[in-house]
């Protein structure tokens, strides 16, 4: 679990003592009970990390803008819109904002190519799959309507405070605990809309799109290396067919999978 995970922290507890309490008396007992859990974990990091790891830096995130402090309010907010554009607008990393250094290898300026498929590992709809993003988002939206409270709680309170906290290299959130609420995202998902999720999307053409979407991913990008090292050209082609076929077999398995699920309901 990545430590800014805490972040959410505050509003899990606000849900805790407010909506699902009734009373001050019981309120004031579920507040101390959540701050002494929550502020003796904490206490107990910093006594176990004093001498050799100060952690005054993280604090200072607040104030930082991509790296630089002190920064200006105006460089402060581009920071912020970068951090959440590089996260939740499609196709900003590699339009727009390809030139950062952090989207490079070390030493020299990566492809466009490269550029297009980094979007996998900091953009959030390209790692839900971008097709499958464009589908389901409608009916995401729907489930936020439906479940204003708990939306707000668990998803869109703690992104937005993760995007006013984070001052460091603006390369998205995804690798700062964006990570940890893109898979509270598909909890809500779950939870909020089972009974309107498109059907289709669990058919085998679908799912066969978002195999080869994987496998873009994972090798588009190396491929006109294969053939640089004839050395290694054998042992890699071979790799490359057993991955692909391991690919395909995880496709055919879901698709068989929902089958049968939907046979069940």
């Amino acid at each position: 679990m990545h430590p800014l995970a805490l972040l959410s922290a505050p509003f899990f507890g606000l849900w805790w003592m407010v909506f699902r309490s009734s009373g001050w008396w019981l309120r004031i007992r579920r507040a101390a009970v959540f701050c002494a859990g929550l502020g003796g974990g904490l206490i107990l990091w910093h006594c176990a990390n004093i001498g050799h790891a100060t952690q005054g830096r993280f604090l200072r995130y607040f104030f930082e803008a991509d790296t630089i402090f002190p920064s200006t309010p105006a460089t402060w907010c581009l920071s912020r819109w970068n951090n959440f554009a590089n996260t939740m607008v499609p196709f900003y990393v590699w339009t727009a904002n390809s030139r950062h250094s952090s989207f490079d290898a070390i030493g020299t300026v990566s492809s466009p190519l490269v550029h297009f498929f980094l979007q996998y590992w900091v953009a959030w709809p390209f790692a839900a799959g971008i097709g499958t993003w464009l589908v389901l988002l409608p009916t995401f939206a729907r489930g936020v309507r439906r479940h204003r409270n708990a939306a707000l709680l668990t998803l869109i309170a703690p992104f937005l405070f993760l995007i006013i906290y984070w001052g460091s290299v603006s390369s998205g959130l995804m690798r700062e605990a964006g990570h940890v609420l893109f898979l509270t995202s598909w909890g809500f998902f779950v939870w909020a809309v089972p009974d309107i999720t498109p059907k289709w999307i669990f058919e085998g053409s679908f799912l066969t799109l978002r195999g080869f979407e994987v496998f873009a991913m994972m090798y588009f990008t190396s491929l006109g290396a294969l053939w640089e090292s004839p050395f290694w050209l054998v042992n890699d082609g071979v790799w490359l067919i057993v991955n692909a076929a391991c690919i395909a077999t995880v496709v055919v398995l879901s698709w068989k999978q929902c089958r049968q699920a939907r046979r069940l309901i």
